[in-house]
């Protein structure tokens, strides 16, 4: 396996629920979730698979969620000029 001496960022972002726009009782894997609109005015969706039972039902207007990103090498390939 190839090793790269790359830094790769690693960050948290903090959305706040401004607005649950719907739910919705069956998505991925027949589980429920909503769309929300966020403190700039972006939508997101959520699904109850990503969160424990507790926090699911503990999500309404004015809740923080946390969300962790972080890149992450998917390929590599030689360019050509």
């Amino acid at each position: 396996m190839s090793e790269y001496n790359l830094k790769l960022k690693e960050r948290e972002e903090k959305i706040q629920v401004r607005e649950i726009v719907e739910r919705f009782d069956e998505g991925a894997a027949g589980l429920p979730g909503m769309i929300i609109k966020d403190q700039k005015g972006r939508r997101h969706t959520l699904m109850a698979l990503d969160f424990s039972s507790t926090e699911w039902e503990d999500i309404t207007m004015g809740s923080t969620i946390a969300v962790r990103i972080k890149e992450e090498i998917r390929s590599a390939y030689l360019s050509k000029r």
